[in-house]
């Protein structure tokens, strides 16, 4: 009882600070966050209790205030129950507001079980580019964007070589990083082991996803993204092990790994110092036109894994190639 009293007390005057601002737009960037990140976010060297109590205070409504905070969502495992940590609807337009976001669609509903696991994951790839010092509370980087899957509308068509017509997909990759100094563009794609790799039929396999984004880059990019950015598909492991499966499916299918698109596997443990390199160069001085033997040169690249991928999948099919 006089634990409560205490609460409510603490909360009657409950006034935004800083660092509940910047919380919203971690959790607006991110969706979900389990209290382990949350901790070493905005509350480094903090007491659990600490803490506790702030989170609590801002996932109760106070009077005429809303709920920004909520902490009824989490997933099991083997080392017991996770907490995880997402935004009510006043503290995601605290978070839209913080940075300025602007997305092109929100989700309404939250995810399943299963992939809020996934979800909590795919962040660890942002949080590993978030100076952190372990004393002070971590601030949104500025200086490029983190836009989840799910905050993501990218429709594209794909020809399906069974059916022999055009099929209408949607790309939703884990998520996607923009740089802005540099115009590039960076499309996630967590892999976690627990889908194949080689078999194209099965739609989660990551041969599927070659393939998608093959079609996707070559087609629809330029009609979703008008500003002439490059696209880079990294596909993150968990592992070594799933990293060189990868590594070798992407070097068996010729795909570019650099030019117009390009693809490469990385580690999560890999993926933030090749990130946090390729944000920290330095910019080009101005944008040059590529000179004609260049462009040939990128081109030609391109033009022959379309041919060697095309060439690969007429002989799995039996189809008769010249």
């Amino acid at each position: 009882m006089e634990q409560s009293v205490l609460f409510k007390e603490a909360g009657r005057n409950r006034q935004l600070t800083e660092r509940d601002r910047e919380l919203c737009g971690f959790l607006a960037v991110c969706r979900y966050l389990t209290r382990e990140q949350v901790e070493r976010l905005v509350f480094p060297g903090r007491s659990k209790a600490r803490s506790s109590t702030r989170l609590r205070q801002l996932a109760a409504r106070v009077g005429g205030q809303a709920a920004v905070l909520r902490g009824d969502l989490g997933f099991g495992s083997l080392d017991g129950w996770t907490t995880v940590w997402a935004l009510t609807p006043a503290g995601f337009e605290i978070g839209m507001q913080r940075l300025g976001l602007k997305l092109d669609r929100v989700p309404k509903h939250d995810v399943g079980q299963a992939f809020l696991k996934h979800e909590v994951m795919v962040n660890e790839v942002f949080l590993g580019l978030v100076p952190q010092d372990g004393k002070t509370p971590a601030k949104v980087p500025r200086h490029f964007r983190w836009v989840l899957g799910e905050y993501l509308n990218l429709p594209f068509e794909e020809f399906d070589r069974d059916a022999m017509r055009l099929e209408q997909r949607r790309l939703q990759p884990d998520a996607m990083l923009e740089d802005p100094a540099h115009h590039r563009r960076y499309f996630i794609e967590y892999e976690t082991g627990t889908a194949t790799i080689n078999d194209a039929k099965k739609s989660t396999s990551t041969r599927a996803k070659l393939d998608r984004y093959y079609a996707f880059f070559r087609g629809n990019y330029r009609t979703h993204f008008r500003d002439g950015w490059r696209p880079r598909l990294l596909f993150v492991t968990q592992s070594e092990a799933r990293r060189s499966s990868i590594a070798e499916l992407l070097e068996k299918e010729d795909f570019p790994r650099s030019g117009e698109f390009a693809a490469r596997a990385l580690t999560l443990d890999g993926a933030r110092p090749y990130l946090s390199r390729k944000l920290s160069a330095s910019p080009p001085l101005r944008r040059e036109i590529p000179s004609a033997s260049n462009r040939w040169r990128q081109s030609t690249s391109v033009s022959v894994w379309r041919c060697q991928h095309s060439r690969k999948h007429r002989l799995m099919r039996g189809i008769p190639v010249r």
